[in-house]
Formats: C-alpha cells, structure tokens, sequence
C-alpha cells in the first residue's frame, strides 16, 4: 500500500471542484494512474454536470417561491412534485428537473477496464472534491453526528428542504418562502466558497481503488471483468455515476464503493437520506463491518436503484466524518491506518463475492 500516501498527496494539490479545469486536470491524472497500473481501455468520459449543488437544488426553490403565488390546487400539487423531485434527484434516483436547468458545464468520468468474463466488479470513488461553507459548519452539523454515533443513523440532509416544500403545498407562504429564502441563501454561500483539499473525501477512495485495481491486475480475478469507475459530480449529488448508470447494462456485477476513508472506523452504509436502502444479502458481503445510514448519499446508491448489488464502504469517527468539508481535509489529517483497513474491508467483499456469486452454465 506505498501509493496510497502519495496519490492521496497529488489529488489534494489539485482543486478538484466539478466542471472546472481542475475536474479535468483531475481526471487526466486518474487516467495516467491507471495507464501505469496496467488497466486496459482508459478513457475520459465528458458528461454534463453543474459545479454545485446549488443550482440545481436553488432552481427547486425558485420554483417553490413561484408556486407560493398559484391557487391553492395548484399550489399543492406543485409543492408536493417540487418535494418529490427534489428527493428523488438526491438519491440519484432522477435529474429530469436539473437537466432543464441552464448553467451547467462539464465534468469528466474515468473508466479503466481489465480482465473479461461472464462477472462484472465495478470498483467507484469519486474524484470532484466539495466546497465548503455554512451549511457544512460542525456545529450545524453536530446535532445528526450525536445521533449516529448513538443509533448509527445520520438525519437525512434534506429533511429541512422538504419540509419547506410541505409548507409551500399546505399554503404556510410566510414559513414556507422563509425556508425557500433560507435554502438559496445557504446555497449560493456554499457555492461561493472555496473548494476543499478533499483529501480523505474523496482522494482516499480513489487512492483505495486504485490499489484494489493494482492488485487485480497482478493477481487477474477468475471469470471476471473489472472495471475502475472514477467519477466526477458526486458533489453534486452523484451527477457523473447518473450519467455513467444509463449506458451500463450487465448482468452478474457488484459494485463496490469507497468514499471518505481515512476518517475512523470502516463502516458499510446501509442506508442514505430516506428512501435509499442496500440490500441485504449485499451487506452480508461486508461481514461485521458496522451498519450506518448516512444523511447523504454515495455513488453505489445509483447502481442500487437501477437493482444492481451495491457496497458502500465508508469511516466513521465518533458517528461523523473528521473534516467533513472542511479547508482541513488535507493529507496530514488522514488516517492511514484506517485508509488501509477500508481498503482491505473492500478487498474482503469482494472475495467474497467472488466466492459466492455464480455464473450461468456456458
């Protein structure tokens, strides 16, 4: 595990923000790593995609202060679409909404291949780095990390948007436009901040994929081909996996994620936000890995909407992630050894798997 301090170090240098020239820099370094780990068929995939999160969740609360205007009917209904929308953009479920949405630029997806056969283990982490601003501050944050660190479960990161969107349906136009305010207030804040180091989130992830990928590549898997899926817009609520999801069609496949390592205690997400579950015959793969449901979400959720096996292999500390967003998310904060377990707990699900799932007769 030499290169995991190393290639850690070298995304961090990087101000990787999505749809930006570092996103790009970013990607054409992934891409050369995998070149020299032997993966076949590297390619840089462009796809379209905001630089925040802000404009497309800031285009739902224009809407919401729009339909605060509309009869009561109307008003309802486009309350309760504007809250489903929302959700369902969240999880990774459905961007029709932000897809209508002007602004947006490019982000790069990297994709390395190895190997053939009738499997299919799809190794994810995340590139873009986060920005920061008040919504990220700890102290707002504290509240849900208390939470977990009792029940396991964070609170779902969007549950005050929509109850701004159930104001909006039931008519509360003074609390419910107040909220809306509150929402793009905080969201343009956040979007003119600056862009975190990212190292743990994400440049750890996709430290540990690629000496998951080193390995295999070494050690080729029987009857299996891998692919190194490395993309952009997760911070922007899993636009490159989205986009990735609908040319993806196999049967036979698992993937396998890793996000946020060097922060604590590897952990397995069983959850994100409200309506996004793992299976759970995918979680037996994690063995005794503990159990969290997280307040957002993760590039394999996509995959696990589409009905695709899914893990997603996290670190906690004390229920919450050290530096979360934060300018101090820097090489010098992250934990090796915990780095080093996350990569060997993924490492162990995918043996798993391997041992495990079974191939039709050919």
């Amino acid at each position: 595990m030499e290169s995991l301090r190393p290639d850690v170090e070298a995304l961090s240098a990087i101000e990787r923000r999505a749809a930006t020239p570092g996103d790009r820099e970013s990607a054409e370094w992934v891409a050369a790593r995998m070149r020299e780990i032997g993966l076949d068929d590297v390619s840089i995939e462009p796809f379209r995609c905001h630089s925040t999160w802000a404009i497309p969740y800031g285009a739902h609360h224009v809407l919401a202060l729009l339909a605060l205007r509309l009869p009561a009917p109307l008003r309802f209904l486009a309350g309760l679409l504007l809250a489903a929308s929302y959700e369902r953009d969240y999880t990774g479920r459905d961007h029709t909404l932000r897809s209508l949405v002007p602004g947006a630029g490019e982000g790069h997806n990297v994709v390395g291949r190895f190997g053939s056969g009738s499997r299919t283990l799809v190794l994810v982490a995340h590139h873009d780095a986060a920005h920061t601003g008040w919504i990220w501050d700890p102290r707002f944050l504290e509240g849900g990390r208390r939470r977990s660190e009792k029940t396991g479960t964070t609170p779902s990161f969007i549950a005050l948007p929509l109850l701004s969107f159930a104001l909006v349906a039931l008519g509360a136009r003074r609390l419910g436009g107040a909220l809306q305010l509150l929402g793009l207030t905080l969201g343009v804040q956040s979007a003119l901040s600056q862009t975190v180091p990212g190292a743990s989130d994400n440049a750890s992830g996709v430290a540990g994929v690629l000496e998951l990928a080193r390995r295999y590549v070494a050690e080729p898997l029987d009857d299996t081909e891998l692919v190194v899926l490395v993309p952009s817009g997760e911070e922007v609520a899993l636009a490159g996996m989205f986009e990735w999801m609908k040319g993806f069609h196999r049967d036979h496949v698992l993937f396998l994620g890793l996000d946020t390592l060097g922060a604590g205690e590897p952990v397995v997400a069983r959850g994100e936000s409200f309506t996004g579950r793992y299976g759970d015959e995918d979680l037996e793969l994690a063995g005794d890995l503990p159990r969290v449901v997280l307040g957002a979400g993760t590039d394999p959720m996509v995959a696990r909407q589409r009905g695709y096996p899914a893990v997603s292999i996290l670190s906690q500390k004390d229920g919450g992630f050290t530096n979360y967003h934060l300018p101090t998310d820097t090489p010098d904060r992250v934990s090796w050894e915990s780095v080093e377990r996350c990569v060997e707990a993924a490492a162990r699900v995918a043996e798993r798997w391997l041992a495990t799932s079974r191939a039709p007769d050919r």
